[in-house]
């Protein structure tokens, strides 16, 4: 394999644009670096326009373009897309394989054979929409300083996120991407029991939340979405559905390191219900819509 940390960047091969994928996509734009955005079954057909329009390239021929590209870069839903995308066409793909997709490290262990053809790095980001417009994403990045370097590879993940995590290996990204989605919706999980608190101890639930953000249970999550929740404002910033994808692989991964938590089992057992109830299209603190009550 070539060497990383000298590699020139010119051309980049984009497969996944939606609500996250497209607006990396564009900001890499608008750092001058050239994207070309790759029709690839269902993925990418929704954002392909709108990556046209920001003045990217939308590539039917997808040999052809993965030929002319120093790296291929991946935003996809689940790490099969990713695996198969990669088994598909790894005769046109260049050396340098960026995944910014949530996946497992399993994935890295059971397709080992044909990842090691590739300086592949699992890059799972953390953020908000506006957040990957504007590079002020979390990247966790499976390998550690001195593999990136600090040259055009570091400059272009660095255009991305302002908090560049290094893991320390192949998977690791991966691994504390699912650590920290773990914790994120257990805190949402919390609040919503707080609400039910609030329930049973006939205290205001507006006046319960509004005191806890600015006391120690306060959290990033409540000052994001507690106005929201409160408000019966459910739009999707992080569906519900990718929350449960989440929690799936996070449990795929503990059931075979035979590991049980039992605070595990909870959360996933609160949006397993608010996924038989079909909200999975809504934002994942809908999960709190069940123990709302307004107070006269």
């Amino acid at each position: 394999m070539k060497n990383i940390k000298n590699l020139k960047i010119k051309k980049i091969a984009w497969v996944g644009l939606g609500k996250v994928g497209l607006p990396m996509a564009i900001r890499l734009l608008d750092k001058g670096y050239k994207i070309i955005g790759i029709v690839s079954d269902s993925h990418n057909r929704k954002g392909s326009e709108i990556l046209k329009k920001q003045g990217g390239t939308i590539q039917d021929r997808i040999d052809i373009t993965l030929r002319e590209c120093e790296i291929l870069a991946l935003c996809l839903p689940r790490p099969l897309d990713v695996i198969n995308f990669i088994e598909k066409y790894k005769k046109f793909i260049p050396n340098t394989i960026l995944d910014f997709s949530t996946g497992c490290p399993e994935t890295i262990n059971k397709f080992s054979t044909t990842l090691n053809e590739f300086n592949f790095i699992d890059i799972p980001i953390s953020g908000s929409i506006s957040d990957s417009y504007n590079g002020a994403l979390t990247l966790f990045i499976g390998a550690n300083e001195k593999y990136i370097g600090k040259k055009e590879l570091y400059k272009f993940i660095s255009s991305l996120g302002k908090n560049l995590i290094f893991c320390g290996g192949r998977g690791k990204g991966y691994a504390i991407k699912l650590i920290n989605q773990f914790m994120h919706l257990s805190i949402m999980g919390l609040i919503r029991s707080s609400l039910n608190l609030s329930n049973k101890l006939k205290v205001d639930q507006k006046i319960t939340l509004g005191a806890i953000t600015k006391s120690s249970g306060g959290s990033k999550m409540l000052d994001r979405f507690g106005r929201e929740i409160i408000n019966n404002i459910f739009e999707p910033h992080f569906t519900l559905e990718l929350a449960h994808k989440d929690l799936e692989l996070l449990d795929k991964l503990l059931s075979n390191q035979n590991y049980s938590d039992t605070y595990f089992t909870i959360t996933k057992e609160i949006y397993n219900k608010a996924m038989r109830q079909n909200l999975g299209d809504n934002n994942f603190s809908i999960i709190c819509r069940d123990v709302l009550k307004k107070f006269k």
